[in-house]
């Protein structure tokens, strides 16, 4: 399979990924029509992002671990659901305990659902990271890309278009 191919494949893979990570489901079915708009252009700008990451690294992805569009939400479903364990058991670290007590630190402790609304946010946001940029980054994050400019440029805005996405659903 050629490179774009492969990069087209992925994120369409990402593409309904991000929707069973975020609304555990697809936009028609959680979402009203003017908020699945301001939902699909952010994720869409956030996949454009992606791939412009990968595109830095070199990454592509090899091998798809399913043949047809049923095998692929399968593999998705499962793929999300180790992601989220995952990432619960990651923010139960210490050092991450420590990270959202600094965080949450400054929302009044009678705004229990800003603190929730906050925790919720963290753990989408690295949700994401871990489902879009883990393997790119396990496979090809050497200290002289990392260390790029350019790379920089485009984490910031990364970090940036995913949290917005995330500020979208928690807003709706």
């Amino acid at each position: 399979m050629d490179k774009k191919t492969a990069l087209k494949k992925i994120v369409t893979e990402h593409w309904f990924s991000v929707d069973y990570l975020i609304l555990g489901n697809t936009p028609d079915k959680v979402l009203d029509e003017d908020a699945r708009k301001v939902y699909t252009n952010a994720k869409t700008a956030l996949l454009s992002n992606v791939a412009d990451i990968y595109k830095f690294f070199g990454y592509t992805k090899e091998v798809f671990p399913y043949n047809n569009t049923n095998e692929m939400f399968d593999y998705i479903g499962d793929n999300v659901d180790l992601i989220k364990e995952d990432v619960a058991a990651l923010i139960k670290t210490p050092e991450q305990i420590k990270l959202l007590n600094e965080e949450v630190g400054g929302i009044s402790e009678n705004n229990v659902s800003d603190v929730k609304q906050a925790i919720s946010d963290k753990f989408k946001n690295y949700s994401l990271d871990r489902l879009l940029l883990n393997d790119c980054f396990d496979m090809y994050g050497s200290p002289e890309k990392v260390g790029n400019f350019n790379f920089k440029i485009l984490i910031d805005s990364h970090k940036i278009l995913r949290s917005e996405l995330v500020e979208i659903i928690g807003n709706k």
